[in-house]
């Protein structure tokens, strides 16, 4: 029986989560809120000290074979210091030694990274991917299971000098899409870009909860890449594989805070439950891991599990050196293996 307690949990692979760095060479500032001190420059020790606990366990058995930095690397006052590119080059030099060692890294985008970079220039840096030129593709990293890095902010209105634009920017058409979404379903926003950071309450007269979303520092997957999602989740269950998306922006407001989530989550959740397995109960997808919401959070819904992971961004330096996770997966769950203030989770398969 002890043969067949191992076999059903063996191991098949490790990989390192890490979201909301957020690093920026100032001050310890507060969230929108005011409820939450940011540790801009601690958040820089965090990224490296995870990087470095994941350098030294390439010896190990547990050695990750890739990270997911679920974006928001850097914060968005970079640019107006004039301090992006250096606070870019600092943080993605953190993972240079893991990369030379043969673990791969992939970079999602989010709002952060587009207030100091726009999305062309981002493909050149090392984000999304650039072979296929676009923010979500798919890849098998372990047998048996398949990644889908969703890009949610496809449809966005986060830019480079966003807060000074009077008029839209010409030829972008994802930003063209946001601008419409988000004036259709926020009155706050109707004036268009020259008032949206002149002072508007953005929330004044929205009902509490999901109808706080349409906000400019979130974005939609849209339904270019929804019906693309779609069909890969089809192919997914026809090559009988699992799968575990990644988004920056979560997918479920019971993950989150119904304000930090994607403005087209409902139709995202549909296709994320709709796809079953072939063989056996419940959806090809077992997982949706995503950033963004620096508290963290997990739902479970239709049999996805959505996890928000926390942010080295609001953790306090005095009482962790880290918040990050290992994730394994095994024959019989995904365990999320907290580093320092990330919570621990298993998902059981």
């Amino acid at each position: 029986s002890s043969f067949v307690c191992l076999a059903m949990t063996e191991v098949i692979g490790t990989f390192g989560v890490i979201a909301d760095v957020q690093y920026g060479d100032v001050e310890n500032g507060h969230n929108f809120a005011k409820t939450c001190t940011r540790y801009y420059r601690p958040a820089l020790a965090m990224l490296q000290a995870s990087c470095d606990a994941w350098l030294e366990s390439l010896e190990t058995a547990g050695a990750p074979k890739l990270i997911m930095n679920l974006a928001d690397i850097i914060d968005q006052g970079n640019l107006g210091r004039d301090e992006h590119e250096t606070a870019l080059k600092t943080t993605m030099e953190c993972f240079e030694p893991l990369a030379a060692k043969g673990v791969e890294i992939h970079h999602l985008i989010g709002n952060h990274e587009l207030y100091n970079f726009g999305p062309a220039d981002l493909l050149q840096r090392g984000f999304g991917c650039a072979r296929e030129g676009r923010f979500f593709y798919a890849f098998d990293p372990y047998p048996g299971w398949r990644f889908i890095v969703l890009n949610s902010m496809e449809n966005s209105v986060a830019r480079p000098g966003c807060i000074f634009f009077t008029e839209p920017p010409a030829n972008d058409p994802g930003y063209l899409a946001a601008r419409e979404m988000l004036m259709a379903n926020n009155s706050n926003m109707s004036g268009g870009e020259a008032s949206w950071y002149a002072g508007v309450n953005w929330l004044q007269g929205l009902e509490p909860g999901v109808g706080q979303r349409f906000l400019p520092y979130n974005g939609a997957l849209g339904s270019e890449q929804l019906e693309w999602l779609r069909v890969q989740l089809e192919k997914a269950r026809d090559d009988d594989v699992r799968v575990i998306a990644f988004t920056h922006i979560p997918a479920h407001p019971d993950a989150a805070a119904p304000s930090d989530i994607l403005w087209d989550y409902e139709a995202a959740l549909d296709v994320l439950a709709t796809t079953q397995r072939k063989n056996v109960p419940g959806p090809v997808v077992r997982a949706v891991f995503a950033g963004h919401h620096h508290l963290g959070g997990y739902h479970e819904d239709r049999g996805v599990f959505h996890v928000t992971f926390q942010a080295p961004l609001e953790t306090d330096p005095s009482k962790h050196k880290e918040c990050a996770a290992d994730v394994v997966l095994t024959s019989a769950a995904i365990r999320i293996n907290g580093r320092g203030a990330q919570f621990n989770l298993n998902i059981p398969l």
